[in-house]
């Protein structure tokens, strides 16, 4: 308890205060407090009498005041002027200070000398136990379990409620309440479970505070205090779930996927739990990957086909499924092997013979199988996907060379294949002018020598006129030496030029047909120039030929299609006889091309860009008609030729650092700068030779 002793003399005299904490209520929460005033003398040996009445005093405490007179006094004995006691309330807080002071006045002397005797000061009570401090049975708990409050009252009359507070959501424990439920005298206990739906609070963590707040009162109901500890809430464990991948097919063929046409477009439908949300979707199908909630693929390649998805939820929860599976079916593009024409022994029936198919696509791909000779078209039925079968011409001219055509047609494109008839076959027969002459076959032309058979030489031989006059196409000769065509006779729309420095084989004199596409140095020597021969069809075959390094680069022949746009066949060079033979041609996309059944394959074909302006590097890549061989020991050969006249490039190469044609089996890239302000299309004629097989 709580006292205080407050001294104050004067002369022969003392005067002495005492205050003191009686007692104190916990459960009203009030101490009992006691004060006396008392004189007495400062030395026992001294007898000062005072005479009564004449000397005053004031006591306060607490803020009351007392206030009286000194009686008679013999001045030996301390004497008791004033005491009492009255009940002080403490602060909700169960604190209390008070405040004492005392004063006697003396006028008249008596006390030795005239004045005031006095003194003051504070008295601290003892602090009274207040609201209840609960305690937990786990400091951390998974939400839907239970967690128990245990309360161990100051005083047994005291009552509570619990609140729980937990991210803005706040609500009440269960049982504890005012006025109803409160728990029983003494200690007590109450359970919480905190429902899972409080996860919604906290999406983004797998954790979080919860404030469990301990309101005390005492038994009439009125406030006393509160207290609050803290519990950890953890989300329960979990997966997000992938409820399902919804699959829909794109450029399907009668509801099939087919290879490198067909398309997937994906819906994923998922969803989290505890307040998570799904943040990220990522799929894989076909070895690409692909994110968002839907997607659609790129062209698909055959094979069964899955979409793996894999969700991530705000919490960093993944989940990974796999959809139902489809199956993409193979599919290439109608291909002819062989096609050929032969006369029957009355010569007018010609029988075609047409090998070749399409792609099953589980048997929905649609099959034509057509010759066309001299405006006939004659289709050929088979049960199957390939077709090994003929047609049969009735009525053909004997006499006349036709160009037929096999055309195979699927669901998508169509490949063709043309094969050259020949008149029937004779020793030798004049043209009915009698000016032209023809040996194994029918005269066509007049002042026309055709030869159906092989010619062998055995040594040089200069052909007169040179190739203005047309000669022989070289695949119809046998022969052990190279052709010297002897002085050759531009038109007059072209320029000739001699080259020195060039090999025996190539001994021709230059013909540049189209002026724009032949530059000269400083020197007014040419750089480029175009040579060209005709052969006995009337096809003009021509070679490009560089001299940018000092010596002159032979490219590879190719068939000039007209006179003002260059592209076509290309080979190596115009091959002496072989047995080598044409197995399928026909177009494709911007392609035209053969193969050879020696493996050799040519294709070419032309397309158009708007570059970027301004000496800009531009690239493009190219997408060949079918795969060419590349390894470390063989590779196709490209030849890019801008078809603009008046077109400016800064260069024409490769796209990679190594300054080679950057290529794979079924494309290349090339790279060029456009120096023009101002944009157009820019039209490039290609030739690509190598090997198919």
């Amino acid at each position: 308890m709580a006292s205080i002793t407050a001294n104050g003399s004067k002369g022969h005299h003392k005067f002495i205060l005492n205050v003191s904490e009686a007692s104190y209520n916990v459960a009203n929460n009030y101490s009992s407090i006691s004060f006396s005033f008392q004189i007495a003398p400062i030395q026992t040996s001294w007898n000062w009498e005072l005479w009564g009445d004449k000397i005053s005093y004031s006591i306060t405490v607490n803020g009351t005041n007392y206030t009286g007179t000194i009686p008679a006094y013999d001045g030996y004995s301390t004497v008791t002027l004033k005491s009492g006691s009255f009940n002080v309330a403490h602060n909700s807080d169960g604190t209390k200070t008070i405040s004492y002071s005392f004063s006697v006045t003396d006028s008249t002397g008596q006390i030795y000398t005239s004045g005031n005797a006095s003194a003051s000061g504070t008295l601290a009570l003892t602090t009274i136990p207040r609201a209840t401090t609960p305690t937990l049975s786990a400091t951390s708990v998974t939400m839907g379990s239970s967690v128990t409050i245990t309360m161990t009252p100051a005083s047994n009359t005291f009552k509570h409620k619990i609140r729980y507070d937990f991210k803005g959501v706040t609500n009440s424990v269960a049982g504890l309440s005012i006025g109803d439920g409160f728990t029983a005298v003494g200690t007590s206990t109450a359970t919480l479970t905190p429902p899972t739906s409080l996860g919604s609070q906290m999406p983004n963590d797998m954790s979080g505070v919860c404030v469990i707040s301990c309101y005390t009162y005492n038994s009439s109901g009125t406030h006393i205090g509160t207290t609050t500890v803290n519990l950890t809430l953890n989300v329960p464990s979990y997966t997000p779930v992938i409820d399902e991948i919804a699959l829909t097919g794109n450029n399907l063929l009668s509801s099939t996927y087919v290879q490198n046409k067909s398309t997937v477009t994906a819906e994923i439908i998922a969803y989290s739990s505890y307040g998570a949300t799904i943040t990220s979707y990522s799929s894989v199908v076909d070895g690409k990957t692909y994110t968002g909630r839907t997607f659609t693929s790129s062209a698909l390649t055959n094979g069964t086909k899955t979409v793996k998805t894999t969700v991530t939820d705000s919490r960093g929860k993944t989940a990974t499924v796999d959809s139902s599976s489809f199956v993409v079916h193979q599919y290439a593009n109608p291909y002819i092997t062989t096609f050929t024409l032969a006369r029957q022994t009355d010569g007018t029936t010609v029988i075609a013979t047409l090998v070749g198919g399409v792609s099953s696509v589980n048997g929905k791909n649609a099959k034509t199988f057509a010759v066309t000779l001299n405006g006939v078209t004659k289709t050929i039925t088979s049960t199957t996907n390939t077709v090994n079968g003929t047609a049969t011409f009735t009525g053909v001219s004997t006499d006349q060379t036709f160009e037929a055509v096999a055309k195979i047609t699927d669901s998508y494109t169509s490949v063709s294949k043309t094969a050259v008839l020949p008149t029937v076959a004779v020793t030798m027969d004049f043209y009915h002018d009698g000016k032209g002459i023809a040996m194994g076959k029918v005269a066509e032309e007049s002042e026309l020598l055709e030869v159906a058979w092989r010619i062998k030489n055995a040594s040089v031989h200069s052909l007169i006129g040179g190739l203005g006059t047309s000669i022989p196409s070289n695949s119809n000769l046998n022969t052990t030496s190279y052709i010297n065509p002897g002085n050759y006779v531009c038109p007059s729309n072209a320029i000739a030029q001699t080259l020195s420095n060039t090999p025996t084989k190539y001994a021709f004199k230059m013909c540049v047909h189209n002026v724009t596409n032949a530059y000269a140095d400083a020197s007014n020597q040419w750089t480029y120039l175009v040579r060209e021969i005709t052969n006995y069809q009337g096809e003009r075959w021509v070679q490009d030929v560089n001299k940018d390094t000092g010596s002159w680069v032979f490219s590879a022949w190719r068939l000039m299609i007209t006179s003002s746009n260059i592209g076509g066949y290309i080979g190596d060079y115009i091959k002496p006889y072989t047995t080598d033979y044409v197995v399928e041609n026909g177009s494709t996309g911007i392609w035209d091309y053969r193969k050879w059944n020696s493996g050799y394959a040519e294709c070419w074909g032309n397309f158009s860009v708007t570059p970027s302006t301004g000496n800009a590097t531009n690239s493009h890549t190219v997408t060949l008609p079918f795969a060419f061989i590349s390894n470390s020991t063989e590779s196709y050969k490209v030849q890019i030729t801008p078809a603009k006249t008046g077109l400016y490039i800064g260069s024409v190469g490769d796209c990679n650092s190594s300054n080679n044609l950057s290529h794979a089996t079924t494309n290349f890239i090339f790279s060029y700068k456009y120096t023009n302000a101002t944009p157009y299309n820019v039209s490039f004629n290609l030739s690509v030779s190598g090997k198919w097989k």
